[in-house]
This record gives structure tokens, sequence and C-alpha cells, in this order.
């Protein structure tokens, strides 16, 4: 949600918003105070280890209606599915250093380490408890 939404919210709706968020906001003092840790709790990252990778995923990223639809509509057998999904729980960037960890020397992709960690992304209680 946009910033100047957030400030044009009465306290009761900004209290609101931050319990569907899972936000506690109880001790912020002021409006302003209550907008910036709403905005810096949704900021957050969770680091997730697979296939010896580090990631770092955005959860604003797992609170995105696009990527949740995509997510109760994915097909895990439909490869383009499951390559959108993860570009956009992961980014570009990072799904693009993730195929290339699981890229051997001759350019064979090991598709079995791709959906390992495809598989701890979406698994993953981590994520699901953000």
């Amino acid at each position: 949600m946009k910033h100047e939404y957030l400030m044009e919210m009465s306290e009761s709706e900004l209290a609101n918003y931050a319990q569907a968020c899972g936000i506690d906001i109880s001790k912020a003092k002021g409006h302003a105070a209550k907008v910036e840790l709403i905005e810096s709790a949704r900021e957050r990252t969770a680091e997730l280890s697979t296939i010896g990778m580090k990631l770092v995923i955005p959860i604003k990223n797992l609170h995105d209606k696009r990527v949740s639809d995509m997510l109760s509509a994915l097909d895990i057998s439909n490869n383009a599915d499951v390559e959108l999904a993860m570009r956009a729980i992961l980014g570009d960037a990072q799904f693009e250093a993730l195929v290339k960890h699981c890229t051997e020397d001759d350019g064979y992709v090991d598709i079995d380490a791709l959906g390992t960690a495809i598989h701890a992304v979406l698994s993953s209680q981590e994520l699901k408890n953000f």
C-alpha cells in the first residue's frame, strides 16, 4: 500500500490493517510512527538456505495478490508456471542466479537441484509464518 494512503488512514484503520499484516503497532506513538513501523515490517526479508545457496526473499513479494493468484493456480507440472511464480517470489536476478547455480559447465541444468530449491521455497515454514 502506498505511503500516502497509509497516512490518510484513521487510527482504527491502521490498527486493522496492521493486524491483518500480522504487525504489532501497539508500542508506536503517533500516526507517522505507526505508518513507519508498518512500512518497515513489510520490507522484511527471510533468508532461506537450499542446495548450498542462500536466497533472500522479500516477504512483501509473498503478500502480493499477483503472486497469491499465481500460487493458487500453480500447476507444478508446467515449468513455465513454476518459473513465473519463482521469478515473482525471488525476483529476476535471484532466479537467474539460482538457475546458474544449478547449471553445470557443459550447460546441463540440473532440474532435480532446481526442483529441490523450488520446493524449499514453496514449502518453507519460515516464509509461511510471516
